[in-house]
């Protein structure tokens, strides 16, 4: 069942781009891409918008980007109203709901990592980046200046930590 949905402006509380430093790597490892979406029930006396039978989400999107020559790292979020639906567990939403809540974070980091790489990455540089898309309930790390096959992102974690 699709939520009801009223959300504030997406929050771009960090954002940080590293030139890979490879030879830190040969001594601490390689970094790898991460992507983790995390949920807060926020208590009722907190919102002034939430009504009787809302509930307020905070959702926060935190990602570790690793592309040929530079890492992307961060966190965005977003408060979520839920229209008409009081939620208390876990249990009560989805798979489809948590990526309905979770979407508009994926898009702000799609365009985060889009514009930048379009910035700061150049071929001729040897400087290759990427982008995000959604394919299916999956995203995708493509690389559009290079020859390089797309990342396939599967390990999304969607997390849900209730009080």
């Amino acid at each position: 069942m699709a939520l009801t949905i009223e959300r504030e402006q997406e929050f771009v509380n960090q954002f940080h781009y590293d030139a890979r430093n490879y030879e830190w790597e040969k001594e601490n490892g390689t970094p790898e891409t991460n992507l983790n979406v995390q949920f807060q029930l926020v208590p009722k006396e907190q919102l002034e918008k939430l009504g009787e039978g809302d509930t307020g989400i905070h959702a926060v999107l935190t990602y570790l980007i690793v592309l040929d020559n530079i890492v992307l790292s961060g966190f965005v979020s977003q408060l979520n109203y839920v229209r008409g639906q009081i939620i208390k567990e876990q249990e009560e939403l989805e798979q489809e709901e948590l990526a309905q809540l979770a979407a508009p974070l994926f898009e702000l980091l799609k365009r985060l990592v889009y514009e930048t790489t379009e910035v700061a990455c150049r071929p001729a540089l040897g400087v290759t980046c990427g982008f995000l898309h959604l394919v299916g309930n999956d995203y995708e790390l493509a690389v559009p200046l290079t020859d390089t096959s797309p990342i396939l992102l599967k390990n999304i974690k969607l997390t849900k930590f209730f009080s």
